[in-house]
């Protein structure tokens, strides 16, 4: 029988995304919000692992947010969820290159309401995630079964 490995995937975000209203980018015009992107890593819990806590025991989005900036890793984590960006400018207008100084500086210093906006669609991708991985594995395993009819994706 064959086996695939479901692993969560970065995904490109528009500042444009409603998610972003509550940030300090939420009074900028909706067309200069397009041009800006951010790619975002899911939330995984090995990632959580990896910048040194064993397991969340969160039961929403906003604590969540809360144990994350608990962890005395932040840092480490946005330096993972966050993997780059598209139209982020300076002052004067030029180009800010995606590099861990500048992603700390934009999330804990001049944005962080936007910091707080991007973990928050990086835990609701990895919410997708899980349920799309569970459909998939359910589906794998009626059409091991034969019931291939019966797929839910």
């Amino acid at each position: 029988m064959i086996k695939f490995k479901l692993t969560p995937e970065p995904v490109w975000v528009s500042a444009a995304n409603k998610v972003f209203d509550d940030s300090e980018i939420g009074s900028y015009p909706i067309e200069e919000r397009k041009k800006v992107k951010f790619k975002i890593y899911p939330l995984t819990p090995k990632l959580i692992r990896e910048v040194g806590k064993e397991r969340l025991s969160a039961e929403n989005t906003d604590e969540l947010i809360e144990e994350t900036e608990n962890l005395g890793a932040q840092d480490e984590l946005w330096d993972k969820i966050l993997l780059d960006w598209r139209g982020v400018l300076d002052e004067n207008g030029n180009l800010i290159s995606c590099n861990r100084k500048n992603k700390l500086a934009l999330v804990d210093g001049g944005y962080p309401k936007l910091g707080v906006c991007i973990l928050r669609i990086a835990t609701e991708l990895m919410s997708k995630f899980e349920k799309y991985k569970k459909e998939e594995e359910e589906n794998l395993k009626n059409f091991s079964n034969g019931m291939s009819g019966d797929r839910k994706t």
